[in-house]
Formats: C-alpha cells, sequence, structure tokens
C-alpha cells in the first residue's frame, strides 16, 4: 500500500473551504455545494501541479442527501394557504418547483459533485457513482481492467453544513490487498483510516 496516494479533509459547519485555490473553471463554482468544495480542495492538494490522465477511472461515492438550504427555499416557496392544504405531489411538481432556483435544483442531484469534479480534471474514463456505499465503490474499482491508476473517492455534506471529503489514486491491484467492505461500512471512514495509516 506504499504507493497509493491518499487525501481525508473535513470542514465544520461555517469553516471556510478554500476551493477557489483549487480549480480553473471558477465559473462553475456557483453550482458547488461544500461537499463539491471540500471534493476540489481535497484533489488539488493530492494532485499539486499534475494532473491524472483524461482516461482514468473515476468512482465516487456520495452521502445521503442532507442540504438543508435546499429544503428552506421549498419551505419558504409554500404560501401560507399552501401550508394548510394538505401535501400533494402532483401539486409539489407543477407549483412549487417551478418558483424554485435552478441552481438548488442542480445542487440536489446526486451527481453532481462526481460530474463536476470530473469536468475540472478532464475525466473521460470509466466511471460510476454510488449513494454511500463503500462495497460498491471498491468493487468497482477491483473490477476495473484499465491499465494503470484509478481515482477512487467520497464525499458527504451535513445538514449543519458540515462536509467531509476523501480521494485515492490507487491501482487496481493494491485494492486486493484491503479486506472485503461490508453493506454497512462508511465510505469516508474508509478514506481518514487509510490517511492516518500512511501518516504513521
Amino acid at each position: 500500500m506504499n504507493k497509493v496516494k491518499v487525501i481525508y479533509k473535513k470542514y465544520h459547519a461555517g469553516q471556510d473551504i478554500p476551493v477557489f485555490d483549487h480549480v480553473s473553471k471558477r465559473k462553475l463554482t456557483k453550482y458547488y455545494t461544500r461537499e463539491t468544495m471540500a471534493a476540489a480542495v481535497a484533489l488539488g492538494e493530492l494532485y499539486g501541479e499534475q494532473r491524472p490522465s483524461a482516461d482514468t477511472p473515476f468512482f465516487y461515492s456520495t452521502g445521503e442527501l442532507e442540504f438543508m438550504d435546499y429544503f428552506r427555499e421549498v419551505c419558504n416557496n409554500f404560501s401560507e394557504d399552501e401550508q394548510q392544504m394538505p401535501f400533494s405531489g402532483a401539486y409539489f411538481i407543477e407549483k412549487v418547483m417551478p418558483r424554485l432556483s435552478p441552481l438548488s435544483q442542480f445542487k440536489i442531484m446526486r451527481n453532481m459533485p462526481h460530474c463536476l469534479i470530473a469536468l475540472e480534471y478532464g475525466l473521460k474514463g470509466e466511471n460510476a457513482l454510488f449513494l454511500d456505499s463503500l462495497q460498491g465503490l471498491l468493487y468497482s474499482a477491483k473490477m476495473c481492467e484499465y491499465d494503470g491508476p484509478l481515482l477512487i473517492g467520497a464525499g458527504k455534506l451535513y445538514a449543519d453544513g458540515g462536509a467531509e471529503s476523501g480521494f485515492a489514486e490507487i491501482l487496481p491491484g493494491e485494492l486486493d490487498d484491503l479486506p472485503l467492505a461490508s453493506p454497512e461500512d462508511d465510505p469516508l471512514a474508509f478514506f481518514k483510516r487509510i490517511s492516518q495509516s500512511l501518516c504513521v
């Protein structure tokens, strides 16, 4: 496991995330959540001035949606009269959704951190996105037939605004040395554990 490049970052609620120090496509940052910002900083520190090959496979696991700004916006877009009505999915889609900011709707898409990081780094190789699954992340990476290092990562945005991100550049064969993951294993705990073990 000596060849593995790994990084783990954690930002508390309200803590500044220096995203502009690590992105070249600055106009896209309006679509970033704090999870995406943390991922951009982590990868910026992992690679420095270097860039991965465009065909590098990229597998990513994102946490459960806790983007409270979106839910607050939804609530604020219900009038007092609408708040007294029984909830209807059809009414929400037809009447409330059009009132919401398109930026907010982009930010709740599960694949946005994965897509925005791929755009920033020009990654066009094999890829997959998982919902809070270390098992799926590692299984896909192990099955990848790419002849070279691949990129795996995970991130999460918490309801209080805290964010975590972890990445590793690793050869598929190096994953064989790791224990099998169970469905309950936390992807971010995996990156935190590996980054701490390499710092010892």
